[in-house]
């Protein structure tokens, strides 16, 4: 043993005296007389302290150098009452097997519906398919079922799942893993999946007393009660000269507790809402199956367009149709569509067909909503929403099937493309990315149009969040009956959710990844 210096020795007596609670004072005295190291459990019989607090303790007392402190994790098991009933008798696939080796080694799987509940006989067919207990044939426009040799010779044999189940049966109460099963973690894993046992996770801390620890024990510790507040009972009584006041250590290491938390994502999300709020803005929300009428029609985006192929839009087979809006409002997109309607366009020249605008999709954009808004508003008007999106894509670590879009558009007769710039730039500081940019790009609906982009310093790199525009005549004129400017804009958000917390991978945040939401700080 290291000599530890008489001084550290009575500085942490001192500390002992002022600030340690009765409980911290009974764990360290448990060590006293003791060679080997003790768990959490240990200490916790020896001195009738429930669980939470020697953990407590042991942290203080490792905070002090009187104890070095290892975790490790344990599995414990238990089994449930459905277990119980087969451990005392067999498996329901095994049970089932021996009925049919009884009737001949075959039987026609309709006769078995009648006798076995559906939900018991489809996990005992998988199982024993799975173990290539039975071989299914037709015959006579009847399945029947065949046991394979394997399967005559499963009767005989014990199984890992019925060899685990028997041990637990024996006990009441939870057993620490390992049971000492062959392939016990994948046997356990498959009766916990089929509600057959219980399995949680604990941590065990070990606690080795320290060189500082042991000289301390050598001392005499007193063990009188520390109270927190001087009541003016233990006043009158006098038994204030009996007790000791708790010192309060106001940096002692404490665990962290596993508290309710925002998913980062619904972090941004909020944040989002919060900054075009205070930009005037109103939200509003729209349906996720939509008609193709509000996702490409009244967006002028012409029935032949390759966006609406099933190469890149999800449509509904059942039911694949819905109900379209007002004839009035049908027949001014039908018109602009064909030959410009009002607008001064030419439109695009085909026959228009309304087929194609009652198809139901899953909506392509959030540009929807401000289709049915344009219907309903009035001028001047700033309209925001913020909702999930649906394209046919490729899954990889930059795309997905699913994603969230921020959709905004600004109705008024004093607005023009500078002001849109103006909002987006705003946007996107207030989310704290200060370099921005804007390439001119193209879409169906908007003219002049751009794609937003933000740099990223850590990955060295811009990254394009969407579209913005103003909408075409051809789209505002039917929508609103006049052509005064909207600005509109598209943005993803999962990009920024990527940037924002340094993820490669668009997908992680949609894992339910627990720990990662645990650790991520809100920002």
């Amino acid at each position: 043993m290291n000599e530890v210096s008489e001084l550290k020795v009575k500085s942490t007596l001192s500390t002992i005296m002022k600030t340690f609670s009765l409980e911290d004072r009974k764990v360290l005295l448990a060590f006293k007389n003791k060679i080997k190291p003790m768990t959490t459990s240990d200490v916790s019989e020896l001195t009738d302290l429930d669980h939470s607090a020697v953990v407590k303790s042991f942290l203080r007392l490792q905070k002090h150098g009187l104890i070095r402190v290892e975790s490790r994790e344990l599995t414990k098991v238990k089994i449930t009452g459905e277990g119980r009933k087969y451990a005392s008798t067999m498996l329901p696939e095994k049970s089932l097997l021996q009925k049919i080796i009884e009737r001949g080694g075959r039987e026609v799987l309709r006769n078995l519906k009648a006798e076995i509940d559906e939900g018991t006989l489809k996990i005992c067919l998988g199982w024993m398919r799975k173990r290539n207990w039975v071989e299914t044939k037709k015959v006579n426009d009847e399945t029947v079922l065949k046991v394979t040799d394997k399967g005559f010779s499963a009767i005989e044999k014990v199984y890992p799942e019925e060899i685990t189940l028997k041990i637990l049966s024996a006990k009441t109460d939870w057993v620490q893993a390992p049971l000492g099963v062959r392939n016990e973690e994948e046997v356990v894993e498959i009766l916990r999946k089929r509600n057959l046992v219980k399995v949680k996770k604990f941590i065990e801390e070990t606690a080795y007393l320290t060189d500082l620890g042991k000289a301390v024990l050598e001392h005499e510790i007193p063990l009188k009660t520390v109270v927190t507040n001087l009541t003016p009972e233990l006043i009158l009584t006098g038994k204030w000269r009996d007790i000791e006041l708790k010192k309060f250590d106001v940096i002692a290491p404490v665990k962290p507790a596993p508290i309710g938390k925002l998913h980062p994502t619904k972090k941004i999300i909020d944040e989002i809402r919060e900054i075009w709020f205070d930009m005037g803005f109103t939200e509003a929300q729209g349906p996720l199956v939509e008609l193709a009428f509000w996702c490409f029609d009244a967006l002028y985006q012409p029935q032949d367009h390759p966006a609406r192929e099933l190469a890149d839009t999800l449509y509904l087979k059942k039911p694949e149709a819905g109900k379209l809006p007002s004839a009035d409002l049908i027949k001014r997109v039908k018109e602009t569509h064909e030959n410009g309607g009002g607008t001064g366009s030419t439109g695009w020249r085909y026959r228009w067909r309304t087929g194609e605008a009652e198809k139901l999709v899953l909506r392509t954009h959030t540009t929807s909503v401000s289709a049915r808004f344009l219907t309903k508003i009035k001028p001047p008007a700033k309209i925001f929403s913020i909702g999930t999106v649906f394209r046919h894509e490729n899954l990889d670590p930059t795309h997905l099937h699913e994603f969230i879009q921020v959709e905004g558009i600004v109705v008024s007769e004093n607005v023009s493309f500078t002001d849109l710039l103006g909002y987006l730039k705003e946007y996107l500081s207030r989310l704290g990315f200060e370099n921005a940019r804007f390439r001119p790009g193209y879409f169906p609906y908007t003219e002049l149009s751009v794609e937003p982009e933000v740099y990223i310093p850590e990955r060295g790199e811009w990254i394009e969040l969407g579209g913005a525009g103003i909408f075409r005549p051809e789209v505002v004129v039917p929508l609103l009956r006049k052509d005064i400017p909207v600005l509109a804009w598209g943005l993803g958000l999962d990009r920024l959710v990527m940037s924002k917390f340094n993820l490669e991978d668009i997908r992680y945040p949609y894992f339910n990844d627990y720990e990662w939401v645990k650790k991520t700080p809100i920002i």
